[in-house]
């Protein structure tokens, strides 16, 4: 049993904010044409409530 948690916690995604990768992938394809979009990106990837609120808009 104590070797079943440790294993299981290992393989969980433990990560708060999955989506980040794809966020900065964005945010790399907007720098160019549309720079306060990229910053928004950005900005976002520490305030999880504001990625709802800005794709509400």
């Amino acid at each position: 049993m104590i070797c079943i948690v440790p294993s299981f916690l290992g393989e969980c995604n433990l990560n708060p904010q999955p989506e980040a990768s794809r966020l900065l992938a964005d945010a790399g394809r907007l720098i160019e044409s549309n720079p306060d979009s990229a910053m928004q990106q950005i900005g976002s990837l520490f305030y999880p409530v504001q990625i709802s609120y800005t794709l509400l808009q």
